[in-house]
Formats: structure tokens, sequence, C-alpha cells
């Protein structure tokens, strides 16, 4: 468990009272401290259950969960039952080295975290388990040769497609400012 402070967030510009963008509607946001000295570098989350229980990655190598708690009209006001746990290694001893467990990206699916690393350029699955997260138990071939990923610009975006488009639901990855000769951003398809 971590001590955790959320303060909601109830404009998407200071001073500003615009909450339509598009077919996008502003619900509100959360800025949260903690006291725990490993809480911060937050990369990503997936609600695990509609709009309150989730799961995250922190790219200091951190699994964390929680609870969003909504006021009367449904806007996140709050985080209940805030934890974190370290990243492991198959033998379950803690991973410090920053570069091995620089995780960024993270898709959720039937129990499964697929999350990319950065540095240590890697896409992985873990089997949620709130209480005990272990190990991988798999790595994934991400297509991309390994080479053209940059130092710190692995893969970012892990996500599954929509599952009735044209990849029907297969993982997606996308890198940060990975460039090929012409520019583009390197991609791929990894399942589906």
């Amino acid at each position: 468990p971590a001590g955790i402070s959320a303060r909601p967030i109830t404009e998407f510009q200071i001073g500003r009272a615009d909450k339509q963008f598009g077919p996008f509607e502003f619900v509100g946001g959360l800025e949260m401290t903690s006291p725990t000295r490993d809480f911060g570098a937050l990369s990503a989350f997936r609600f695990l259950k509609g709009g309150s229980d989730f799961i995250g990655v922190a790219d200091t190598g951190f699994w964390f969960f929680g609870t969003v708690v909504r006021d009367a009209n449904k806007r996140p006001s709050g985080i209940q039952n805030f934890r974190i746990q370290q990243m492991v290694d198959e033998a379950g001893r803690a991973i410090d080295e920053k570069w091995e467990v620089d995780a960024e990206g993270l898709a959720v699916k039937d129990g499964i975290a697929t999350v990319g690393f950065e540095r240590d350029h890697r896409v992985a699955q873990f089997k949620i388990d709130p209480d005990n997260m272990k190990a991988p138990f798999k790595q994934l071939n991400f297509l991309v040769p390994a080479r053209e990923l940059r130092q710190n610009r692995g893969f970012e975006t892990v996500t599954h497609a929509n599952p009735y488009g044209q990849h029907e639901g297969g993982l997606v990855v996308v890198s940060e400012k990975s460039l090929d000769k012409s520019g583009n951003i390197y991609a791929a398809i990894i399942e589906g």
C-alpha cells in the first residue's frame, strides 16, 4: 500500500471552460502526490474494471494498482486502495536496474498485461495478479529489428486494435521516435 493524495483537475486548459473537443469531452483528471519514495514516473495505465479498478506501469520498474473514485456526476474525484509492487525476475527478486525495467506501453486483455520496454527493448506478457505480480511468462517477437530501436525510444504504445476492424483485436506496438531512413516511426502488428 502507498499513501496517495489526489486533487481533481476540472479544466483541460487553465482558465478555460471548454469541455468539448470534437467528439471528445473532458470529464476531469487527477493530480496525484505521495510521500512514498517509489511513487512517480507513471507511464501507462488501463482499467481492469470499467472506470474504476486499474493497473499501470512506471518506467522505474514498478506495477501500480488502485481504484478511481468518482463524484455524483461520475467525474474522477480521488484514488483509493493505491499500491505498488516492484517488477521481479524469474527467481522473484526485485529488479533494481532501471535499464532492465523501463516500462512504457501497456495493454490488458483476458487477465494478461502486455508491456513494452525501452532500453532493453522487448514486449513481455504477465499474468495479472494485483497481490503478487510475477516475472513475465512470455516474450513476444515484436518484428521490428532491435537495432532500429533507439536507446530511449522503444515501444511507447502497446494496444489492441479494434476487435471489429481489419486487424481483429491484434496486438499493436508503436515506438517513440525510432525512425527509418524515410522518417517513418517503427510500429508493428504482432498478434492477430
